[in-house]
């Protein structure tokens, strides 16, 4: 994936995520569902990702944030937002992308109340970047 030969991962994705051996395998399975992800493919990718979560639930930080993504597309709102929120827990707690998801999805559910204190929140935890910068923006709009 890193030398962005996308049709060539897969087989030894798949390789490592069926691994008995491989302590990491929900890192296969994540980036077999962002590879799906990326192509369009929601369907297939959602599971991919459920398998990284189910692997290793408090280390798939990223597997819940994608997963909230499709979720989020798909208007699933209170899905969405429990993954997010599942993305920022245990050792994903500084993972401020899937906060600000968290606050956007907050936002298109219309909870703008818990929307303003999650961008707030991002605010306070990482001041002076663009994450701060983009929960701003995010601020300036809500009703």
């Amino acid at each position: 994936m890193d030398a962005d030969k996308y049709d060539e991962a897969p087989k030894y994705l798949m390789a490592a995520a069926t691994d008995r051996l491989y302590r990491e395998t929900y890192k296969a399975w994540t980036n077999l569902g962002l590879l799906k992800f990326k192509k369009g493919d929601y369907v297939h990718s959602e599971a991919f990702l459920n398998r990284a979560i189910q692997e290793s639930p408090n280390k798939s930080c990223i597997a819940y944030h994608f997963r909230g993504h499709i979720r989020l597309r798909q208007r699933r709102f209170s899905e969405a937002i429990s993954d997010y929120d599942l993305a920022t827990r245990h050792l994903c707690a500084d993972y401020g992308e899937a906060r600000l998801s968290l606050g956007i999805a907050y936002e298109q559910s219309k909870q703008y109340d818990k929307a303003r204190k999650t961008f707030l929140d991002i605010q306070k935890q990482h001041p002076n970047t663009k994450l701060a910068d983009r929960a701003v923006d995010h601020l300036k709009y809500l009703p």
